[in-house]
């Protein structure tokens, strides 16, 4: 025969035991945990349509690609972005020098880096390509060439894209401190019959 004592501390235990499974819901009856499941699922097919949307939007274009070239020792880019429709738009530095152990190489910006670092010839300023294609700067003979989806500028002059253009820049932008404000005024672009486009510091006649 079991003690009292033994007796009473396990119907006391017996008694807190089914008190506490009569609080757990009956899983068959209840959808609570259905919900919950359910719940999760739409929450987790919602993360995921929207990560692979954001990230078809960051990537979907694509990166500049810019091929770094030499014509008759004259230093030029060559500037491709397909999806934006950007074609064969051409740099041209004719008065730059080329280092000496240049080899003519395609760029493809679409990773970041940290900044500055070197190019085939010049160097990269800034570089953001979280939204392809980004934003590229290229500094090259005292002039910046900015690559936007919107617009092209060279030292901080806004042009529109037009494929098969050529930019052929003039010599050194001179220092500040040695000119005045009129000389470094932004420059003119001005197209040619060839469709070409040539540099000239504004205020010259055209």
């Amino acid at each position: 025969m079991p003690e009292a004592g033994t007796s009473g501390g396990i119907n006391v235990f017996s008694r807190c035991t089914a008190a506490w499974f009569n609080l757990l819901p009956d899983v068959k009856s209840n959808s609570v945990v259905r919900n919950v499941f359910l719940l999760f699922a739409v929450v987790l097919a919602f993360y995921a349509v929207a990560y692979f949307g954001i990230e078809m939007q960051r990537d979907g274009r694509g990166p500049w690609r810019v091929r770094f070239a030499a014509d008759a020792e004259c230093p030029l880019i060559i500037i491709q972005q397909p999806s934006l429709g950007i074609s064969n738009v051409q740099v041209r530095f004719p008065n730059a020098k080329l280092p000496p152990d240049f080899r003519e190489e395609t760029v493809s910006f679409s990773r970041p880096r940290h900044v500055p670092f070197p190019l085939p010839f010049g160097q990269c300023i800034f570089l953001d390509p979280t939204f392809k294609p980004g934003t590229v700067v290229i500094r090259f003979a005292d002039h910046e060439v900015q690559l936007l989806p919107r617009v092209l500028t060279i030292d901080q002059r806004e042009t529109k894209w037009e494929s098969n253009a050529t930019f052929q820049l003039p010599g050194a932008v001179p220092e500040p401190s040695t000119t005045n404000s009129a000389a470094l005024a932004p420059f003119v672009m001005r197209k040619t019959s060839q469709k070409s486009w040539f540099g000239l510091p504004a205020g010259r006649p055209t």
